[in-house]
């Protein structure tokens, strides 16, 4: 979706909703900034009311704790999470330790394949979980306010249909959630604090309420470490943030937001672990760690880079580890450009890491792993996300293929040092120190 559209329809939302500048802010970052998929007839299924009392009512039998009421009052703070289980609320017994917190699942409707997971979580979890559900009452609300505005909400038009329906469901989604927010947070107590695993997407109605009451609210950014995907996060629309290094703090500056509400606590929360990697013996002199091909653009660059080890590297034992969600599919697109390298089957990625001298990576998440066991490598990237002077010498385009492969076997490159700072404090004992000290700082202002 691009500016014009999301413009065109702003005094439609202000009509529905009544939202102020800095919400209309981040709206705007939600759509314009962050891709999206197109829309499709599914998507605007999870929207419809019928099927939200369908996706709730089984829910209610699946689930096995749910809650109509939030008095958390005993609390330091409530993790709000809606996205992934697997990341963020994983890593909060390694460093909330010392506070007392629940964790908190919105409504998943919009998403139902995520629930499986959330309950997978629940079921290992020690700690007080509830999954949240919408109920019979918003459900209601939530039909009868389609119907009263259902002139407004077609009024909505973009350039393309797709962006029109889009942008519609934007609406209903919203709708759905503010009015959710508005029944189950309206006793939250004011001295407990919120954390949301993000301050966008479907948490923007939620924190909206919250704002409105004058309760605290934070976001805990769980970090990449060539894109910290600091554009879809500005502006803030939490009161206070949660990054992982200086690096990403000085971007938020540098836009415009205030330093004092930026707090740096240590590296991405999805790669934290007390254990140790295990150093297995070298075989393979090169791991290619493969990304979705999704994107034309991630597919050519790939193709560009195994035409060149095939054809400049054959001398060398290399590994390639495609990406295990997309693997099937990737597979299907890359397997002619493979040639005599061999595929990693069915090993961890810090197994793959351990086992290889060097790396060529095209998964910005996996960087954690490859610094922790201290290999050198090369990420190539899109132009567009080459990270200023924070990454010169270990993030190239596509473009400069021959110069990354240079710098991978220069035998003086030393970049794993300098560049582990710059990714932020590793160290879990620091990094439970830092988000201690956060926490109490932005509960005592």
């Amino acid at each position: 979706m691009n500016k014009i559209d999301f413009d065109n329809n702003i005094k439609i939302w202000e009509s529905l909703f009544g939202l102020d500048e800095e919400t209309l802010d981040a709206l705007y970052a939600d759509f314009v900034k962050t891709e999206r998929p197109s829309f499709n007839w599914k998507l605007g299924l999870t929207v419809k009311p019928w099927f939200v009392r369908l996706i709730s009512w089984l829910e209610r039998r699946i689930v096995p704790q749910f809650v109509d009421e939030v008095h958390c009052t005993d609390e330091d703070f409530i993790f709000v999470s809606c996205i992934d289980p697997v990341h963020r609320v994983k890593a909060l017994p390694l460093i909330a330790q010392g506070f007392k917190y629940s964790i908190f699942f919105l409504p998943t409707v919009t998403r139902f394949g995520a629930l499986k997971s959330y309950i997978a979580y629940y079921q290992k979890s020690k700690e007080p979980v509830f999954f949240d559900l919408f109920s019979k009452e918003d459900i209601k609300e939530y039909a009868v306010f389609l119907n009263k505005k259902k002139k407004l909400i077609n009024a909505v038009r973009c350039s393309n249909e797709y962006d029109t329906q889009h942008m519609r469901y934007q609406i209903c989604r919203f709708a759905l959630y503010m009015i959710h927010a508005k029944r189950v947070f309206s006793t939250a107590d004011k001295s407990v604090m919120w954390i949301f695993e993000h301050d966008k997407f479907f948490f923007i109605p939620v924190i909206n309420e919250f704002r409105k009451k004058g309760i605290p609210t934070v976001q805990l950014q769980h970090g990449t470490f060539f894109d910290p995907r600091t554009a879809p996060y500005i502006p803030m629309y939490s009161d206070k943030v949660l990054c992982c290094s200086e690096r990403e703090k000085d971007i938020y500056v540098e836009c415009g937001e205030n330093k004092g509400n930026i707090y740096v606590v240590g590296a991405p929360l999805q790669g934290l672990s007390i254990s140790k990697i295990n150093t297995l013996e070298e075989k393979y002199d090169v791991l290619v760690l493969l990304t979705a091909t999704s994107l034309d653009e991630w597919k050519d660059m790939q193709i560009k880079c195994l035409k060149y080890i095939n054809e400049h590297l054959n001398n060398l034992k290399v590994l390639l580890r495609f990406r295990p969600r997309s693997i099937k599919s990737d597979k299907q697109v890359l397997n002619p450009y493979v040639g005599l390298c061999d595929i990693s089957e069915g090993s961890s990625l810090v197994e793959d890491v351990s086992i290889s001298r060097r790396v060529i990576n095209f998964s910005m998440d996996a960087a954690f792993e490859i610094i922790r066991a201290g290999k050198v490598f090369v990420t190539f990237v899109r132009k567009e996300e080459l990270y200023r002077h924070y990454l010169d010498g270990i993030c190239y385009s596509i473009d400069q293929l021959d110069e990354g492969i240079k710098a991978l076997f220069d035998s003086n490159n030393k970049q794993q040092s300098a560049y582990s700072e710059k990714f932020g404090e590793t160290d879990i004992s620091r990094v439970r120190e830092n988000f201690k000290r956060a926490i109490n700082d932005i509960r005592d202002k």
